[in-house]
């Protein structure tokens, strides 16, 4: 009787030491909205490398050595005196653009919401959700470190390009592959499951 009176008086203060253990946050990426990794990747692409990939793509495509004066003008962020694709993701200045931009992103988010998440069509959203999955870190990095990711980049790259300047490639591939730079460290921090977050 001593015996199971001692037990029970060990097991009720082990009960009473131990703390509550709640599980931690979670941070797996089966957790997190797709679609809203893949829209914030999307915004994050533009902003990181994806307009001069696709200028250089355009001048490829067309032979030239510079892209359509069009496509230019939609890739600029000029004062405001009407839609341009790349205001966007620019800064909103006033009330009624924010209203306006905001119909846009809904519907941006409605659109990429109902293929990736609805219909279940994710495999063309994968280099964008892992983009947006640590939006705030390829924000980052490209602004702090983009100057070395180009050159590392252009030591990369270099054979690659000169082979490809017969076709008009040179520009396309270092501006690809400083986009593949940042987007593979973006893809490790993903694979383990680190999110940057605020």
């Amino acid at each position: 009787m001593t015996r199971q009176m001692t037990q029970n008086l060990e097991e009720s203060t082990m009960a009473i030491r131990q703390p509550e253990r709640r599980p931690p946050p979670s941070t797996t990426a089966a957790d997190r909205v797709a679609s809203i990794d893949a829209l914030l990747g999307f915004d994050m692409f533009w902003i990181m490398g994806g307009k001069p990939l696709l200028v250089a793509l355009a001048a490829a495509m067309i032979q030239a050595k510079e892209p359509p004066e069009w496509l230019k003008r939609q890739l600029e962020h000029t004062h405001w005196v009407g839609f341009t694709c790349y205001d966007l993701i620019m800064p909103l200045f006033t009330s009624s653009m924010v209203l306006w931009a905001s119909g846009w992103c809904f519907l941006l988010l409605a659109l990429f919401y109902g293929l990736i998440d609805m219909l279940r069509w994710r495999a063309w959203a994968f280099p964008f959700v892992v983009i947006g999955a640590n939006a705030l870190f390829a924000y980052m990095v490209s602004h702090v470190f983009g100057a070395q990711i180009s050159g590392m980049s252009g030591v990369l790259f270099t054979g690659l390009a000169r082979h490809l300047e017969s076709f008009g490639l040179s520009s396309f591939t270092w501006s690809f592959g400083s986009v593949l730079i940042l987007w593979l460290m973006l893809w490790f921090l993903y694979r383990n499951k680190m999110f940057w977050r605020v």
